[in-house]
């Protein structure tokens, strides 16, 4: 995959305010999905003892994350929505470390889409989280930066 591809999904991805606020990035697109990066920040902090981060991130995170991991696997601008998301938080995140959210879209049927994945710092055999989520396909399409269509790059 080019870095032009991975720019283009980036761009898509700060459409969205939430996600631009969250600064979330994208590491890599995969063949039913992708992962993205929630970097550290003291600002997003939900423990100042320990320094992990507010779990309300690493849900926005997540869901960020398996959504476009959808919109990967569906490959056209279809709209959906979060129907069900369940997260399993394993242990906190650790302070001053970035982390990443690994989305895989294992099924796909007319009305439903979903999806499961993992938290981690740097190996996702170690994960901090891990969660699957439903989608349900509306009638209306994704919001896009431009009129072009990521998934046609790829």
């Amino acid at each position: 995959m080019t870095d032009q591809i991975l720019e283009q999904w980036h761009e898509q991805l700060r459409v969205i305010p939430y996600n631009r606020e969250l600064d979330m990035r994208f590491g890599e697109l995969t063949e039913r999905g992708c992962v993205l990066c929630l970097p550290y920040r003291n600002d997003l902090i939900g423990d100042p003892e320990s320094g992990a981060l507010h779990v309300g991130a690493i849900a926005a995170l997540i869901d960020t994350t398996f959504g476009y991991s959808v919109y990967r696997r569906i490959g056209e601008r279809r709209g959906f929505a979060t129907l069900d998301l369940r997260i399993e938080h394993l242990h906190r995140s650790t302070a001053g470390q970035d982390i990443f959210c690994i989305g895989d879209c294992h099924k796909v049927t007319a009305d439903l889409a979903f999806v499961r994945g993992r938290v981690y710092h740097d190996d996702p055999a170690a994960p901090i989280a891990t969660a699957v989520g439903i989608f349900m396909f509306t009638g209306g399409v994704l919001p896009m930066a431009s009129g072009k269509d990521v998934n046609d790059a790829v």
